[in-house]
C-alpha cells in the first residue's frame, strides 16, 4: 500500500496504486452486479452468506474509492508530462536536505566542504524552489520539478 506520509514519493508509485485500485473497483463492481443479477436476489432474497458477501463487497468498494479519489486528485493537480516517467515529490520537511544533496550530486558544490565554509541552505532551497511547484497531500506540501 502506498504511504502518502513518506518524505519522498515517486509518481510511478502513485500511478501503480491508482491502476491497482481501478482494477479492484472493477472487480468489486462486477461481483456486486453478479450477486444482484442472481435469481436469489430477485426472488426470495440472498442467503445469509451471500448477503454478507454483498455487504463486504460494498464496503470494500467504498474503501477503494475513498483511497482512489485523493490519488487521482494529486495526479490531476500535478498534470506533468513527467508523471509517467517518475516525478519526484519531496516533502517540505526534507526540502532543504534534498536541495543540499542535489547540489552535491550535480557537482555544484563539493560534498566535503571545509568546516569554515558555511552555506545558507535555506536561502539556496528558496532560490531553487522557483523551478518547482508544490502540491498539497494530506495537509503537507510536496515540491516537484515544474
Amino acid at each position: 500500500m502506498l504511504n502518502l506520509n513518506d518524505t519522498i514519493i515517486d509518481s510511478r508509485d502513485i500511478e501503480e496504486r491508482i491502476n491497482e485500485l481501478e482494477s479492484l473497483i472493477d472487480d468489486y463492481e462486477s461481483d456486486i452486479e453478479e450477486l444482484q443479477d442472481s435469481d436469489e436476489f430477485e426472488g426470495d432474497g440472498l442467503d445469509t452468506e451471500d448477503q454478507q458477501r454483498l455487504e463486504q463487497l460494498r464496503e470494500d468498494l467504498e474503501e477503494a474509492q475513498e483511497e482512489l479519489n485523493p490519488l487521482t486528485a494529486i495526479r490531476d493537480e500535478v498534470s506533468s508530462s513527467e508523471w509517467d516517467y517518475g516525478l519526484t515529490l519531496i516533502h517540505e520537511d526534507v526540502w532543504v536536505d534534498y536541495v543540499k544533496e542535489l547540489c552535491e550530486d550535480i557537482g555544484e558544490i563539493p560534498s566535503e566542504l571545509p568546516s569554515y565554509i558555511v552555506v545558507d541552505w535555506d536561502a539556496t532551497a528558496d532560490n531553487i524552489s522557483v523551478d518547482y511547484s508544490t502540491v498539497t497531500i494530506e495537509g503537507n506540501d510536496y515540491y516537484y520539478r515544474a
